[in-house]
């Protein structure tokens, strides 16, 4: 009864279109094929508490073999027509996840779709959370949204791995993981986290442990009055050397190892983050005739208010999901144990989310 409940309740969803509820993608959560569903090593959430749900310091990093990879800087880039073996532990030997990720000609990732002619294109841009990081080709986002709620666009994902804006501005940029997309206008999606920030703008945590090994080799953009236009400076190591002498010294110091410089998103740096989206827009709009929306994931909306207002302010579109909150639709099973990448239960109703809330869909 329940699985014959599932069928008709998306059946439903996928048909009106509807702006999907918490209760309702509760309801999907805990019916059909993830009735069951629990992420691997789950049971270390009785003994770990929190702190299970988070990137661990304890875990290694994700290991690609190298022969797959085009580059790892300033992010990872796999080779064309790749099938690379994604797998992470703990120190202590735990396998945190072991998962397949084939790519296609271009360096996308594969959703096993089939290309329609004089169609639509749904287009998703962002980082590894959209890519599927710890995840199968089968259990991401986008090949989810594919799955059912394509309704006629040909799907791409072009997530890329520890991207920030400036990345994605550079893919743009470059065109050339895009030039073979039909120019028949649709939807590109920029899904972001929070720390997308950091990542473009390159704060004092820019030059700590965590961060310094590779989003210093990602490029500064900088706003150009006079061509009103994103220009890239050059990576932030190379660009920014007296900053960069000045910022590292204060980040060694270890008094000073919870401050940040500023304490705070300020709002010219909120304005220079939407100013690399304006840029993403004009292209989008250039070279793909298509619509360009803005969201957070779920769950990734500090400073929402005041960024959704200069978002407004530059005209650009976006879905508002400060509302959804995973964790708890899932009873806990959204992110990976260990490791805080969406599970494969959380990129389905994310794709759920996306397909009822996008007012281009409707």
């Amino acid at each position: 009864m329940k699985s014959i409940f599932f069928i008709i309740l998306c059946l439903v969803f996928n048909s009106s279109f509807a702006d999907i509820s918490s209760k309702e993608l509760k309801i999907l959560a805990n019916s059909g094929e993830w009735s069951n569903y629990k992420p691997d090593n789950f049971d270390l959430v009785k003994t770990m508490g929190e702190s299970a749900f988070r990137w661990s310091p304890e875990a290694d990093a994700e290991q690609i073999e190298d022969s797959q990879l085009i580059s790892r800087n300033p992010y990872i880039q796999f080779k064309p027509n790749a099938l690379a073996l994604g797998e992470r532990k703990t120190k202590s030997g735990i396998l945190i996840y072991k998962k397949y990720y084939s790519f296609d000609y271009k360096g996308r990732r594969e959703l096993g779709k089939i290309i329609k002619p004089n169609s639509k294109n749904f287009i998703t841009l962002g980082c590894s959370f959209t890519l599927g990081t710890g995840l199968n080709d089968n259990e991401t986002f986008p090949y989810f949204f594919n799955r059912g709620w394509s309704r006629g666009f040909n799907v791409y994902n072009m997530g890329i791995y520890g991207a920030g804006a400036n990345d994605i501005l550079d893919d743009l940029k470059s065109f050339k993981r895009f030039d073979d997309i039909p120019k028949t206008g649709g939807i590109v999606l920029y899904t972001a986290i929070f720390d997308h920030i950091e990542r473009s703008l390159c704060t004092l945590n820019c030059y700590r442990n965590t961060y310094k090994s590779w989003v210093l080799k990602k490029s500064n953009y900088q706003y150009d009055s006079k061509t009103q236009t994103m220009v890239n400076k050059g990576s932030f190591a190379e660009s920014r050397p007296v900053k960069g002498l000045l910022f590292s010294a204060i980040a060694n110091i270890s008094i000073f190892n919870n401050v940040n410089i500023p304490s705070e998103l300020t709002d010219e740096q909120i304005e220079h983050y939407i100013l690399m989206l304006v840029e993403m827009k004009k292209i989008v709009k250039e070279k793909l005739k298509a619509d360009f929306y803005f969201t957070f994931y779920p769950g990734y909306y500090q400073h929402w208010d005041r960024i959704k207002k200069t978002l407004e302010k530059h005209q650009v579109k976006y879905v508002d999901l400060s509302d959804i909150d995973l964790k708890n639709i899932t009873d806990r099973r959204d992110s990976i144990i260990l490791d805080g990448h969406p599970t494969s239960l959380s990129s389905y109703l994310y794709a759920q989310i996306i397909g009822s809330r996008l007012p281009v869909l409707d």
